[in-house]
């Protein structure tokens, strides 16, 4: 068996994931002295002014969970382009992301929470690759 592969698949998998779990974590732990900040979040995004309606937007925000999704996939471009060494393509990522929530940043609460959870998802992410790499090829594969 190949168990490089069986680690590349498990990190493509398990970084990700986690990931969706322990960057809500984060944001949750340095906004702990806002009240109800996710639901203040959510407010201010229905309340804007942009081509959908408010009845719409509440039903993307409750039913598909697009950010979640959009940091999953994220991560897992990220994983993958460490896995081929494409780190500095990495900066794309970041920026398309930028792009699409361009108007948006015109909201200063809104853009430094957008800032810190991809900074937060992009940090975990290298740090989780590196230091599971490090753990199979140099102490695991070593024995």
């Amino acid at each position: 068996m190949n168990w490089d592969l069986v680690f590349y698949i498990f990190i493509i998998v398990f970084i990700p994931i986690s990931g969706a779990y322990i960057v809500p974590l984060l944001l949750q732990y340095i906004y702990r002295n806002v009240s109800n900040y996710s639901e203040k979040l959510d407010e201010a995004f229905l309340n804007d002014n942009t081509l959908f309606d408010r009845e719409t937007k509440l039903e993307f925000l409750t039913g598909v969970k697009s950010g979640r999704w959009i940091g999953i996939l994220e991560r897992t471009l990220i994983v993958i382009l460490l896995i081929l060494n494409k780190t500095d393509a990495i900066v794309v990522i970041v920026a398309l992301k930028g792009l699409a929530r361009y108007k948006q940043m015109d909201n200063k609460i809104f853009a430094e929470y957008y800032i810190m959870g991809t900074l937060i998802s992009v940090i975990y992410s290298l740090i989780t690759f590196y230091a599971v790499y490090y753990i199979y090829f140099k102490l695991v594969m070593a024995v």
